[in-house]
């Protein structure tokens, strides 16, 4: 459902038929085989969402390092894959209309990047703010960086699952932010 956002859509069905057929262990992730690259984004979300929560579990804190793995796996295979997974921009990225072909917003330059990552994850770990004002600052702040080439807005609606699940706000991060 978080993909749906994106447009990026595949059934129940397919998901689970992808999963027996690809299990996590399986190397090839079914890539070259004649499936909708919706189910493999759809497939590549979950897991990275697993296995984020999984390495939470192992003591690992939302940080830098945590996201950039993230980033890694969800960009692994397919849309995104060509887009550096793993690392932060190094470019000057935009949000623009590509009808309307403008600029509707600039996010902060590559450049600034590192220090705003640092404050915004010591933030997340040390404030002591209510849990759903940390998420929603951490949602618009990290959408506002914009730290990748691709993969923004998976990641971001991410975070707000993992984050709420740490908390134990939700009792698995089975929550999905989409329309």
């Amino acid at each position: 459902m978080s993909s749906r956002i994106e447009g990026t859509i595949s059934t129940m069905d397919e998901i689970l038929q992808y999963e027996a057929d690809y299990p996590e262990t399986d190397t090839s992730n079914g890539y070259g085989v004649n499936i909708r690259l919706d189910i493999i984004e759809t497939v590549l979300y979950q897991r990275t969402l697993r296995n984020t929560q999984k390495a939470m579990q192992d003591g690992y804190p939302l940080s830098k390092s945590l996201i950039k793995t993230m980033h890694q796996q969800l960009l692994s295979l397919e849309r995104g894959a060509d887009k550096s997974p793993g690392d932060f921009k190094k470019e000057q990225n935009y949000l623009a209309d590509t009808l309307k072909r403008n600029v509707l917003f600039v996010p902060i330059a590559p450049e600034k990047l590192e220090n705003v990552l640092d404050n915004l994850f010591n933030y997340i770990n040390t404030n002591k703010d209510h849990i759903l004002i940390k998420t929603g600052i951490n949602h618009l702040e990290f959408e506002a960086l914009h730290p990748f080439k691709d993969g923004n807005g998976r990641i971001g609606r991410m975070l707000i699952t993992l984050m709420l699940w740490n908390a134990k706000v939700i009792s698995e991060p089975h929550l999905y932010i989409s329309g």
